[in-house]
């Protein structure tokens, strides 16, 4: 990297928009200290950038300090830099990622540090940043991709893997345009269906090629894969969920960022299918893939697309089906939220938005007409659906896009739910729409006018119609309300403007709308009877209903505010006397009802606080006085009545603090009354009271939310014409006038008189009470505690705690600090160890635990005084008036409201980070918390740990925080007679908090916690020893993250970028001093590591311990088993030796440590050039083992290539003979035959059933590092063990011989020779045949590890020993072949190597497709579904491979198949009107007749093709199912008296029509059908019917797209539809309702066909005369007629959810036909009834559409119930 030779000359050369900070938050500009906040701001900066290289070098806990501080920063500043810095430090945080090894938290923190910053991508060009893709690939393959990951060697934080992905899809927005081919380069061998990375490699595809190019950079970009990945994805099956989701995720980004420069219309039909198709098949949302479909379907509109067309289409198929409860409402709903969220995100960068990557053409961008037609579509389907959650953020969303077609609806739908207010859910509804809607209305200027004459009339109708009884309807009637009048309506009778307008000339509008103003006039005082109301309902669970953070107490502050402040002056006051005259004539001890009264009184004091208070306080303080003097022995009602007005006189204190200062001397003596009266209850509530007296005298907060600019006094003013017309008043933060309290001296004299009366006066009394001085009760003790906790009101104003470390000199101003305390600068350090104090004190007297409580609550509070204001609890308001254009301009309230919670964000954020140093008083709380924690009771030591749990979270892994607290940790375990303190350590030890001390530790406090832990061996207190059973060691090994024991220098990689970035580098002396820091510290922690392996291993020696910890301490040193520390003969030895432990659990936990071990020490594999000429692919070449030479050239590489496509780099693999062998005590171990017996004596008693997978991999990785070096010890033993025929025995021969096999490609040609004559002779020779039902499991486990690791080799050994030589030979007995066929299943998975094996094979199979048994012809059937290569190709020019043609063909052998089916079923192919016709049944009969051998071949040569068509769609790589669609005419023939074989036939009929096929094989499958459409067998007609019904839905898009082919369709259904056999037209029936519910139909072709079928509907049924004289209907004129009717009625079942016009035209002419004979008047009948039951509930609106002579005609064939 290039470095500046004078950096100073470089900044000066900076444009000076660089200069400029990228993006600040312009509220910051609103606040009263903002000088101050700029100036901690730039020091914040500048210190950063100035450390940032010492702790990048140091690589230590200040790093992550220094990441949590940066983190702060960005939350409080945001991206508050120039835009040089925002780029290096990407670019700094890029390159430690990259430099980093082992340190994963590390990493972990600085890939969501980088993703922070890289999210607005709009700030920094391509010109302004470019990144090496190479960078974060590495990142991914040495974490998740890595196979020490997998192996379990390294230990992963949580969620990594989503964050490092999102940094993928943020950075490659910057990868150079050369990137796509490097990367198509890197990756070609992987792009192959067949390669084991072939589904990773997609994934990182979708993830790392760069979609967001220039125009003219295109070439370089998609157009090198488009159309290669495109084929792949089209050709790859649906079932594949996790390749699908790539593939869409990949094409998405490419719509959008190609947005207008891909033709998509070509591909329309096949993708809304498949996205069809995925709902089908996933029954649970997917919301990756249903995020991936909508942005691609969202960014493929345009102006000449017919993209709307198919999403209208999509949408009302899946409508129909949630109407008819056939599909997954929330699924369906996510799709509705998410495409309505995307859709807003393109209108808004396409017309409000200027980014440097807009690059879509104006001709491709959305016009109006493309807004309205998506506004329509999304309208439509919201009624459909009908969203009634309080789902207020994607409702806004949906309102934003349609408010002009809303605006007409929610009034409707609010007419209608009031006709019908017996169902409330209906008014919930458009309540709800009508309250979010209403904004966006308002601001359409094309619109607003109209619709503000609703709004008066519906607000007097809320007004007077609260139900309380209903808690829902209650709810949303006050947030219609709030909605309302948050946008600043005049709530004054304006009338008078209607003479008083000077010149103005008045629209209709207008003067309406003034006239209506008459009825706002008593509004507020009807508003504030509501609230009244609602309080006396004493309702709890209407006051507790909460919906998105919004609560009923809340919801009525805010309005009431709202209703004040745009309420005429006489209004105003009206409310507040009625109110206060309310509140203080009642008492309420309900606690939900005070709260929200205290909040309606905040919302009079906001507004006009001199006044409310004047009003109120005196008559609180008098009342309480009274109570206080007057009853000197309480009683209950004295007692309700005192809280009830200590509820009151808090809310009077929640006001401007200049105001309580006029009060002060009254309430200092009122207070002094309060604490006088012996009262328990009253404690939380005086606490209250005295903490907000500090809080609105001591904090800078916002005044005028919600004040109003009116007064009280002097002359009424009048509201102006603009104001009354001109609402909503919107403002952006540059013209936003607020008014904060910045507090005074004098209300800081104020809070110190109250801190010296009340808080010091109680701190002395503790004082003497903890020297014995002074004696006090429980109860005075109490309240003195309670009072002290009001210190949290004055806590930002309080210095932090004090420390001897050197702060950072942006830490040491603190901007917010007073002087409250009096005289106690260090206030909270004298608290706490005046807490410590009454700790012991607090024991020794009786039932204290309230007091020990509030003690630890108090110690909470100290702590962490600045993480009680939770701003995610209110309720989000910015999400519903957020304008389209995303620009932060609102409503006046609502930006008051954004001030106000940015101000306590910022004010807290700033104090809790100056307050992030660890003191000697957070030492001391540690130690009384430790000692609370480990208490006897149960209820303190849980208050204790949780805030231990948080000391914890704050100080992750601080050595002085583990230093101070593991000791005593240590001491508690070894005293296990104390079960309250063991119970308290083990829970802090392994709390609920991810981070625990017990596997985050640093090494030097693990090396005393492990050992101590199992030392313990409380065995005997069973509930709490279960903490350590095995059940929880996959919990812990979660817990657990890799610690980096060696860190690597640095300063080589990061120096050049430091000196790019222009920001402070080290000297070369302090980088040495560093680095020499860092390799002492790798040495120490080398030695901390192994002696903590020691340790653990002595302990479990020595100790004699209970088998739980025992195999607790085997856990532990598992977990310490790492990549990058190579194991030692101790640990080697510990494991070999407990490997045969006595005990099952600590052999299974030993196995799993001795895996990686052996996984480890295994010998790396080399390059071997191979030369792949020589390698014959296709042939059984079986003289490999000749010499050494042919052994090498017949070595098959250990990657998969790419399928067809030979390999072109060197494979790898290990030379037995050049690999050095270390660690010889396994090897002596196995050689050892006591050792070996003692293993095959303890795996062999076993009662697991399967095969055990570590087992496994133990043997493996043994023989690949030794290879098979005791064959002489081990093959007698195998032998021995299958002998004993028992499924223990035979297991655990299996597991040493699968180990044995996957270890042959490191085996030489002299060891592999010796396993293949075992093999062969021993194995298959003489126990092979032996399995039975009860091992055939074991035995196919070992026939598939011959097909893995891709050797070549074992797999021949195979199949010439199973298929060529034994499979069908008499004397093997049918029970062998069908376990045999399956046996062999998994080699097909992989037989593009083998072509002319598969070959081979097919040919051997083909002569016994007809097997005379069962179950061989299903294994069979099975077989032939992976004998086929599936023909998936990407083009040569992508990887640079060419095809082998050698493969067995799926088509040829189809087309045999159907030239031996028609040999035999040929004579069925005659229609029904043929001669021949009466004839066919007993042709059928013959031909299918199971009593013959023809026949019986027939039926099993059928079952074996159905077995093998089911199971080829189910495959993963299920591809060119088209191929069997020749033989759809012989699977509808089949009907036989063999019942399986029937529904076999019917089976692959359904599956052969739910695939998706592409638009040029569509016309060849409607010829097959129109084939045998017409047959003389019944059966046959019904199941064409029925597979035209699958295949419609299935391909309906790409039907759609060419009108010929839909036509063909109908004319095959409208034939059928007069079908002799009325359960053939029944079906006809259902199928065309489906396809005209899934297809919409040109009008033109829909009217031809409804008057195609009401021209069958009246013809004449002519009577006949029988054999007998009678006269009777003609069925052949009743089958047309009939035929008819059906086609009408099939139209009325395609609008289950609507009523088009037409529709009413069919309905009318049904109600002709009651008089018709059966079948048809059934079909009228029960066509009509299932009209009424889904159109029931939409009866009002619809019924509009028939005159009252209609409605009688339908009344006389529907029960009249309907229409009552």
């Amino acid at each position: 990297m290039d470095v500046p030779d004078d950096p100073k000359t470089n900044l000066e050369q900076m444009d000076c928009d660089e200069l400029k900070l990228q993006k600040t938050n312009k509220l910051q500009n609103c606040l009263p200290y903002n000088d101050n906040l700029i100036r901690v701001r730039d020091s914040y900066l500048n210190n950063l950038k100035s450390n940032l290289s010492q702790v990048v070098l140091s690589q230590d806990d200040t790093f992550i300090q220094w990441i949590k501080v940066f983190n702060e920063y960005l939350n409080m500043f945001d991206l508050a830099f120039t835009k040089h810095d925002h780029v290096m430090f990407i670019k700094i945080f890029l390159q430690v990622i990259d430099s980093i090894e082992d340190d994963f938290v590390l990493i972990h923190k600085l890939v969501r540090l980088t993703n922070y910053l890289l999210k607005r991508s709009y700030l920094l060009s391509r010109d302004d940043l470019q990144i090496d893709w190479r960078i974060l690939f590495r990142l991914m393959e040495k974490t998740y991709s890595s196979s020490y990951y997998y192996a379990k060697l390294i230990h992963l934080p949580h969620n990594l893997l989503t964050d490092a992905v999102s940094l993928v899809i943020n950075s490659n927005v910057y990868f150079s345009k050369e990137s796509t081919a490097e990367m198509l380069s890197d990756w070609k061998q992987y792009y192959c269906i067949y390669s084991n990375e072939f589904t990773q490699y997609i994934q990182y595809s979708s993830l790392f090629f760069p979609t967001l190019l220039p125009p003219g950079e295109h070439e370089f970009g998609f157009k090198l894969w488009f159309n290669d990945f495109f084929k792949l994805w089209i050709s790859y099956p649906t079932s594949s969920k996790e390749l699908q989701q790539d593939f869409v995720s990949l094409f998405s980004y490419l719509s959008c960022d190609a947005c207008g420069f891909i033709d998509w219309d070509q591909y329309l039909p096949l993708i809304f299918q498949r996205f069809l198709k995925f709902f089908a098949n996933n029954s649970h949302s997917n919301s990756r893939q249903i995020q991936g479909y909508t942005k691609w379907i969202v960014y493929m509109i345009s102006p000449k697309s017919r993209c709307l067309e198919y999403l209208k289409q999509f949408f009302r198929q899946r409508s129909i089906n949630m109407c008819m409860n056939l599909s997954n409402s929330d699924s369906f709903r996510s799709v509705i939220t998410s495409i309505v969220d995307t859709f807003l995100n393109r209108l808004c960068q396409e017309r409000y938005k200027k980014n440097w990557y807009k690059f879509t053409p104006n001709e491709q961008m959305l016009t109006d007409d493309d807004v309205r037609q998506f506004a329509s579509i999304i309208v439509e389907i919201y009624e459909k659906v009908n969203l009634n959650e309080f789902d207020v953020k994607n409702l806004y969303k949906f309102s934003l896009i349609s408010s002009e077609i809303l605006a007409e609806r929610v009034i409707v739908k609010l007419d209608q739910a009031y006709e019908q207010i017996s169902e409330p859910s209906r008014l919930v509804s458009a309540l709800q729409l009508f309250s979010i809607s209403l904004y966006p209305i308002l601001n359409n200027p094309k619109i607003n006018s109209q619709y503000r004459l609703q709004i008066i009339p519906i607000l007097n109708s809320l007004v007077n119609s609260i139900n309380t009884n209903d808690h829902m309807l209650c709810f949303i009637q006050m947030f219609s309300i709030h909605s309302i009048v948050t946008l600043d309506i005049p709530l004054d009778d304006c009338s008078y403007l209607l003479e008083d307008n000077g010149d103005l000339v008045l629209n209709e509008f207008e003067t309406q709308m003034l006239m209506d103003s008459r009825q706002l006039e008593d509004f507020a005082i009807q508003f504030i009877n509501c609230c009244f109301t609602i309080i006396e309902s004493n309702n709890e669970d209407m006051f507790k209903l909460s919906k998105g953070g919004l609560t009923m107490k809340l919801l009525l502050w805010k309005t009431l505010a709202n209703v004040l402040k745009n309420s005429s002056i006489k209004g105003q006051k009206l409310i507040c006397d009625k109110l206060f005259s309310y509140v203080t004539s009642h008492i309420f001890e309900n606690e939900e009802c005070c709260k929200i009264i205290t909040k309606l009184i905040g919302a009079c004091f906001s507004v006009n606080p001199e006044y409310s208070m004047e009003r109120l306080f005196p008559v609180v303080s008098k009342n309480i006085k009274s109570i206080i003097e007057n009853k000197n022995e309480f009683k209950e009602i004295c007692k309700s009545e005192l809280l009830y007005n200590l509820h009151l006189l808090n809310a009077c204190f929640v006001i401007d603090g200049k105001v309580l200062i006029k009060y002060q001397s009254v309430i200092v003596d009122l207070l002094k009354h309060i604490f006088n009266v012996e009262f328990e209850d009253y404690f939380i509530l005086l606490n209250q009271v005295l903490c907000n007296l500090f809080i609105y005298l001591t904090r800078t907060f916002l005044l005028n939310a919600g004040k109003s600019t009116r007064c009280f006094d002097g002359q009424k003013e009048k509201c102006s014409f603009d104001q009354f017309m001109n609402w909503p008043k919107i403002t952006d933060v540059k013209n936003l006038q607020l008014e904060w309290h910045v507090p005074n001296e004098d209300e800081l004299n104020f809070a110190r008189l109250l801190f010296r009366t009340f808080i010091k006066e109680n701190l002395e009394k503790l004082e003497e009470w903890t020297e014995n001085r002074l004696e006090l009760t429980k109860y005075q003790l109490m309240k003195s505690l309670y009072i002290i906790v009001s210190f949290r009101g004055f806590m930002y104003s309080l210095p932090n705690f004090d420390s001897n470390s050197i702060m950072p000199s942006y830490l040491e101003e603190d901007i917010f600090a007073m002087d409250i305390t009096d005289g106690c600068p260090m206030f909270r350090d004298q608290l706490l160890k005046l807490l410590v104090k009454m700790k012991p004190r607090l024991e020794e007297m009786p039932d204290t635990v309230d007091l020990l409580i509030l003690l630890i609550q108090t110690v909470d509070f100290l702590l962490f005084p600045f993480d009680s204001i939770k701003l995610n609890s209110y309720f989000n308001y910015k999400s519903i008036y957020q304008p389209i254009s995303k620009e932060n301009r609102f409503p006046a309230s609502i930006q008051e409201s954004r001030a106000k919670l940015y101000n306590m964000k910022l004010v807290s954020t700033l104090k809790s980070i100056s307050d992030s140093n660890f003191t000697d008083s957070h030492i001391l709380a540690v130690d009384l918390l430790l000692q609370l924690s480990t208490c006897s009771c149960s209820k303190i030591r849980k208050y204790a740990q949780s805030v231990f749990e948080k000391i914890y979270r704050k100080f992750p892994n601080l050595n002085s925080l583990c230093k101070s607290i593991v000791p005593k940790l240590v001491e508690n375990l070894r005293n296990i007679e104390n079960y309250d303190a063991l119970k308290g350590t083990i829970f802090i030890l392994t709390g609920r908090f991810t981070d625990n001390m017990m596997f985050h530790s640093p090494l030097d406090q693990l090396v005393q916690l492990w050992p101590a832990v199992i030392k313990a061996n409380f065995a005997e207190k069973s509930k709490l020893a279960t903490t350590f059973n095995k059940s929880r060691f996959d919990i812990f090994s979660s817990l657990y993250t890799t610690i980096p024991i060696k860190r690597k220098h640095m300063s080589s990689d990061i120096k050049p970028i430091f000196q790019q970035a222009q920001f402070n580098f080290p000297s070369e002396a302090q980088v040495e001093l560093i680095e020499k820091q860092i390799s002492n510290e790798n040495q120490t922690n080398e030695q901390l590591y192994n002696k903590l392996i020691h340790e653990l291993v002595q302990t479990l020696r020595e100790e004699k311990l209970h088998w739980l910890f025992y195999n607790f301490g085997v856990f532990c040193l598992d977990l310490l088993i790492r990549y990058d520390m190579e194991p030692n003969e101790e640990l080697i030895d510990f494991f070999l030796d407990n490997f045969i432990h006595e005990s099952l659990d600590i052999r299974t936990t030993s196995a799993k440590g001795l895996k990686k071990i052996l996984y480890l020490i295994r010998p790396k594999k080399e390059s071997l050039k191979i030369d792949f000429d020589s390698i014959k692919y296709n042939t059984l070449n079986q003289n490999y083992l000749e010499n050494d030479q042919t052994h090498g050239s017949a070595m098959f590489h250990d990657k998969v290539h790419a399928g067809y496509y030979p390999m072109s780099y060197n494979a790898k693999r290990r030379p037995i003979e050049t690999t050095i062998i270390k660690n010889e005590s396994i090897r002596n171990r196995f050689c050892d035959e006591s050792y070996l017996d003692k293993v095959v004596e303890l795996y062999s008693v076993e009662s697991s059933k399967s095969v055990n997978s570590y087992f496994v991999k133990i043997w493996k990785y043994l023989f690949q590092t030794y290879g098979l070096f005791n064959d002489d010890l081990i093959y007698p033993r195998i032998e021995k063990l299958l002998k004993v025929d028992k499924h223990c025995c035979d297991k655990l021969a299996i597991e040493i011989m699968i180990g044995i096999n996957r270890a042959i490609p490191w085996f030489n040609r002299i060891e592999m020779s010796k396993f293949k004559s075992f093999l062969i002779e021993t194995i298959f020779g003489k126990y092979f045949s032996r399995f039975n039902s009860e091992s055939y499991d074991l035995w196919a486990r070992f026939i598939s590890s011959f097909f893995t690791e891709r050797d070549l080799r074992r797999s021949l050994w195979v199949f010439e020993h199973i298929m060529f030589d034994n499979l069908f030979l008499e004397t093997t007995s049918p029970y062998y072949q069908f376990a045999f066929v399956l046996q062999l299943l998994p080699a097909m998975e992989n037989n593009w190597k083998f072509g002319q094996i598969s070959k081979n094979a097919l040919s051997l199979i083909e002569q016994n497709l007809d097997h005379p048994y069962q179950n061989v012809r299903f294994a069979l059937g099975e077989f032939l579904a992976f004998i086929f290569f599936n023909r998936v190709e990407i083009d040569p020019a992508i990887n640079g491979f060419s095809k082998q043609i050698i493969e067995p063909n799926r088509l040829e052998f189809i087309e045999r198949i159907v030239q031996k089916l028609n040999q035999e079923m040929g004579p069925l192919f005659v229609n029904q009107n043929s001669q021949m016709a009466s004839t066919m049944a007993a042709t059928k009969s013959n031909i299918f007749d199971l009593e013959t051998s023809n026949g019986k071949k027939l039926n099993h040569l059928i079952e074996t093709i159905t077995r093998w068509i089911s199971r080829s769609v189910k495959t993963k790589t299920a591809t060119n199912i088209e191929d069997f669609v020749l033989l759809v005419p012989y699977l509808c023939l089949v009907h036989t008296n063999n019942k399986e074989v029937n529904e076999g036939a019917e089976k692959c009929l359904t599956n052969i029509a739910s695939q998706t096929y592409q638009l040029e094989q569509i016309e060849p499958i409607i010829s097959i059908l129109i084939k045998v459409a017409n047959n003389w067998n019944w059966h046959t007609r019904k199941r064409v019917i029925s597979f035209l019904s699958q295949f419609a839905y299935n391909n309906i898009f790409i039907l759609s797209s060419e009108s010929k082919h839909m036509d063909l369709i109908l004319q095959i259904i409208v034939d059928i539809l007069e079908d002799e056999v009325l359960e053939v037209r029944s079906s006809a029936f259902v199928t065309l309702s489906t396809i005209l519910i899934w297809n919409s139909l040109e009008s033109k072709r829909k009217q031809l066909l409804i008057d195609q079928f009401k021209r069958k509907s009246t013809h004449k049924i002519r009577k006949i005369l029988t054999s007998d004289g009678e006269r009777i209907n003609d069925q052949a004129d009743i089958r047309i007629r009939h035929g008819g009717i059906l086609g009408l009625c099939s139209f009325i079942y395609a609008h289950p959810d609507d009523l088009p016009d037409y529709l009413k035209e069919i309905l009318l002419t049904l109600t002709q036909h009651q008089s018709d004979p059966q079948p048809i008047l059934k079909s009228i009948t029960l066509t009509l009834n299932w009209f009424k039951q889904t159109h029931q509930k939409n009866w009002l609106e619809y019924k509009q559409k028939f005159s009252s002579d209609e409605l009688l005609e339908l009344n006389n064939i529907i029960s009249p119930s309907y229409y009552a």
